[in-house]
């Protein structure tokens, strides 16, 4: 499946064309296609790079920036951390 992604972004010219990777994975497989290719590409060029109407769309939008602002600082061994993210 990732191999699939990988291919995809390929032929749709990844960055130059990244509406259209995202359709192509959204009418192509699954919905983890789709998810995948969004993730590849929201990692690879910002939040900037989503249309704003596709962004004001997104359910829990404030706690997935949240947590993506949190995985690129990484680990902080600090109690603040361990509150957020217990861990069991």
């Amino acid at each position: 499946m990732i191999l699939d992604n990988l291919a995809g972004l390929q032929h749709t010219g990844f960055l130059e064309k990244k509406l259209k990777a995202v359709c192509l994975a959204v009418n192509h497989d699954s919905d983890s296609t789709s998810a995948v290719t969004g993730n590849i590409l929201g990692a690879y060029l910002g939040i900037e790079s989503i249309p704003a109407g596709w962004r004001e769309h997104v359910e829990l939008k404030d706690e997935i920036i949240s947590l993506a602002d949190d995985l690129l600082i990484g680990f902080e061994d600090s109690d603040n951390w361990w509150n957020k993210y217990p861990g069991w």
